[in-house]
């Protein structure tokens, strides 16, 4: 009998679009957010550095060392030039090969931001269902892997519920929800109470260190993405 099995899993990686290589604006920028961020001081991070072409090892090196004393741990690096895989390996991190961003995408976003994923449409449909009828409490995770996920109980603060497909929770959702976790641009987001601290759709994410506007806070809302961004809409009866 083997004393331990290696099996595949899935992370709750986020991607982040580096737009400067100043390393005093970053630490800044990092500053500011420094209270948004510690809700995702528990996921991955993909470095995306599609913006630029003329990058030195010793500038990622620094830039990923500043994050890490933010307390976000960066995995892996991103690009659409594979030559970039070189730096990837010397730093002992994953490489993804990407697609090439676009520098006229905006990232700050009211109440909130979100990066640019670098995922491409998946075309898989899902024809499974999986449905959770109890609450989700903080700490606990649900995982709907190729499949929908409809949740008819509390998500209290601190839990999440993920899925491939699309969420459906007819219930109030306090903690963090991810849609398309497999890269569908197409997943969708539907809430009967709008409390989330996070949501996220392939990538693309959104904290909600404030409340929302009263038309959408413990509202219907639906959130789906439109042209890379997310964008969130009350459902009326």
């Amino acid at each position: 009998m083997n004393s331990f099995e290696i099996k595949s899993a899935r992370l709750n990686g986020l991607s982040l679009l580096l737009k400067s290589l100043d390393i005093d604006e970053i630490q800044t920028e990092l500053t500011d957010q420094l209270s948004k961020l510690e809700e995702l001081n528990a996921f991955p991070f993909i470095l995306d550095l599609s913006l630029f072409n003329d990058v030195q090892l010793s500038q990622i090196k620094e830039i990923i060392y500043l994050f890490e004393r933010f307390h976000l741990k960066v995995i892996a690096l991103q690009h659409y030039d594979e030559q970039f895989s070189q730096f990837a390996s010397q730093l002992g991190l994953f490489f993804q090969l990407g697609v090439k961003a676009n520098k006229s995408n905006e990232t700050n976003t009211s109440r909130g931001s979100r990066e640019n994923a670098p995922y491409e449409k998946n075309k898989n449909t899902f024809s499974q269902t999986v449905i959770i009828d109890r609450p989700v409490r903080s700490g606990q995770q649900i995982y709907a892997e190729n499949s929908d996920l409809v949740v008819t109980s509390l998500v209290s603060e601190g839990a999440e519920i993920v899925a491939d497909g699309n969420i459906h929770a007819y219930a109030p959702v306090r903690g963090r929800v991810f849609a398309g976790a497999s890269g569908d641009l197409n997943a969708q987001i539907f809430i009967l109470s709008m409390q989330a601290q996070l949501v996220c759709i392939a990538g693309i994410y959104r904290i909600f260190d404030q409340k929302l506007p009263s038309t959408l806070y413990k509202q219907n809302v639906k959130i789906f993405l439109q042209e890379n961004k997310l964008s969130i809409t009350a459902i009326h009866p």
